[in-house]
């Protein structure tokens, strides 16, 4: 997934994998799952992050995506 197809999936999706939430964030697979067993990323019962949170960290209003009409 490349990134403006994880840019797209922040936007129509309601949770990402852990390894596509650690991309948008620019960590690497390792350092993603050290945040998410620390608690710094907050996975979901069925190993997803929401995206909104990803979007308020990244800080990416859904009102600025061309394509979210």
């Amino acid at each position: 997934m490349d990134d403006n197809a994880i840019r797209r999936a922040l936007m129509t999706r309601l949770a990402l994998t852990l390894p596509k939430a650690g991309r948008a964030l620019g960590l690497g697979r390792r350092r993603t799952k050290q945040a998410a067993a620390a608690g710094q990323i907050p996975v979901t019962p069925t190993g997803t992050v929401p995206t909104s949170w990803l979007r308020t960290v990244l800080r990416i209003d859904r009102d600025d995506d061309p394509q979210a009409a």
